[in-house]
């Protein structure tokens, strides 16, 4: 079975935005609908946007365009779920929800789908006005990226080679699979020690191929929103289980804090903790494969930056940091081994540095804190 994983997916593809990107993404495109009626901020105005609700916790940077589109990027982190929730996939959990209605938070009845999303990736979408002209309203698909490996076996002869467990004597055996068979079951009547025995096998089949799961729609998240000028957009999306409120400043034209640089990280997952170095560098001076195919216009954004040489003494691993106005910050990483994360928080200046103090979950549904500085 296919199942549904949002951002940093294989090989940190982050690409096919999670449900709650988008909504951070409804809600910027929602405030540049407003600006865009003054014809002196041009034809396009970027957003700085910070979200919570829900469960969630976001970041986003969004470009508004005047012809009722928007196009940006988003990270989302989010707080785990009751412990009798059962995971579904990296990303998303399926697990009690109280009855609620459909949506990204619920799904009918009591055994319906909860989604936690969270992670790193674009945003896009369309925008307008209700007819008073002066609500922004809109509607806009949610997608996350199905990434699970999915293996066919194929139909194939394999020869194997079988041991006889007591006395270690060998033979070689042709086991035939059908298409779509995993495993075969064979039985060898050993001679000996006499007066012999029967010893059963389970034989995988090694013909297979893989292949990852295409993006496919989840949802849809209606929102309401105001603009004051260009200083400040809010905005509610509603999400079935629960509403997201989001506030918007004018993203900066510049960097607010220089992250570049070597960072000393320390991950505390179940009490324990674990040290971690990473490089970060901005997305304005490199954009590494195999970013540049999944992030095409990322260097547009101030604040954005990639590693691609995160390491601990358990893991290495790749990732995308975000810095909003100097105070919140978020890192999502995906180890090694495929596991995924996501913190958000707040950085501040200390006498080491700047600091992050961030929270947020690990895959599948685990808590983890996270503190990081720049050396």
């Amino acid at each position: 079975m296919k199942t549904i994983k949002r951002i940093l997916a294989t090989s940190l593809s982050l690409r096919g935005l999670a449900a709650a990107a988008l909504v951070l993404g409804a809600s910027a495109q929602a405030s540049h609908a407003a600006v865009t009626t003054d014809p002196s901020l041009g034809s396009s105005f970027t957003w700085d946007l910070v979200g919570s609700g829900a469960g969630e916790h976001g970041l986003a940077f969004i470009t508004f365009t005047s012809d009722g589109n928007f196009h940006g990027y988003q990270m989302l982190a989010a707080t785990p779920p009751p412990t009798n929730s059962a995971s579904s996939g990296r990303g998303v959990t399926i697990g009690r929800n109280n009855g609620n209605p459909p949506g990204r938070n619920g799904g009918g009845g009591t055994n319906a789908a909860t989604q936690i999303l969270f992670g790193f990736g674009p945003v896009n979408g369309t925008w307008g006005y209700d007819s008073t002209g002066k609500k922004i309203i809109g509607t806009l698909n949610e997608l996350v990226q199905v990434s699970s490996v999915v293996t066919n076996y194929l139909a194939s002869t394999n020869t194997v080679t079988l041991v006889n467990s007591q006395t270690f004597e060998t033979t070689n055996v042709d086991v035939v699979f059908t298409n779509g068979q995993a495993t075969a079951i064979v039985s060898i009547d050993w001679p000996h020690p006499p007066p012999g025995f029967t010893q059963i096998y389970s034989v995988d089949n090694t013909h297979i191929t893989t292949a990852i799961g295409s993006v496919q729609t989840l949802d849809t998240v209606n929102f309401t929103a105001t603009a004051s000028g260009t200083k400040s957009l809010t905005m509610v999306c509603n999400l079935g289980g629960g509403k997201i409120n989001y506030h918007g400043v004018p993203a900066p034209s510049g960097t607010t804090v220089d992250l570049t640089g070597d960072w000393l990280g320390k991950r505390r997952i179940n009490g324990s903790p674990v040290t971690e170095f990473f490089t970060l560098t901005s997305f304005q001076v490199d954009n590494p494969f195999p970013f540049a195919s999944d992030f095409p216009d990322v260097a547009e954004f101030q604040n954005v930056y990639f590693t691609s040489n995160g390491a601990s003494d358990t893991t290495t691993f790749i990732g995308v940091a975000m810095l909003s106005q100097g105070k919140n910050i978020g890192f999502t990483f995906k180890d090694s081994d495929g596991i995924l994360r996501a913190v958000i928080g707040t950085l501040k200046p200390t006498k080491f540095g700047p600091t992050a103090k961030t929270k947020g979950i690990e895959e599948p549904l685990t808590p983890i804190n996270f503190s990081a500085t720049l050396q």
